[in-house]
């Protein structure tokens, strides 16, 4: 039987700039009137630039895919799996729970790998609509299931 490599999910990050960040962050605050020349102020703008740079960054994963050969035709689902997020519009912080369901069709894939494409795509500044859609065309385009949704 022919083995199948996984694929390899990563974000590019070549485009993050932390220097530029961490000026924008501080003209941002002092905008504000914030002012960041205090001890306990005067790292903050580093500190947003890298809890941003992170915030935007999802972990790399292999998505790993397995034969259906048992012929599983039952609704695969994966609940409540925390969202991490920030809002496109306003820029805060959005937090919830999805839930993510297939119905297998020659390939099956772990439970685990729901909670990371939710991840994968929550990490981009996003509206919840959106991100629905991504997860459920990505679980359409790499695994195809007979339904999915999210």
């Amino acid at each position: 039987m022919p083995s199948i490599t996984p694929l390899r999910v990563i974000h590019d990050t070549g485009g993050i700039d932390l220097s530029g960040a961490e000026r924008a962050a501080a003209q941002f605050l002092e905008a504000l009137g914030v002012q960041t020349d205090t001890e306990s102020l005067h790292g903050t703008p580093g500190r947003m630039a890298r809890a941003y740079a992170e915030l935007f960054s999802p972990r790399p994963f292999d998505l790993t895919t397995f034969p259906n050969d048992e012929g599983y035709d039952e609704l695969v689902l994966a609940r409540s799996i925390p969202v991490r997020s920030v809002c496109e519009h306003h820029m805060l912080p959005v937090v919830g729970t999805a839930h993510v369901g297939y119905l297998p069709g020659h390939r099956i894939l772990g439970l685990s790998k729901l909670a990371r494409v939710v991840e994968h795509f929550a990490c981009r500044p996003q509206v919840q609509e959106r991100l629905t859609k991504q997860v459920a065309d990505w679980l359409h385009t790499t695994s195809s299931p007979k339904a999915s949704g999210s």
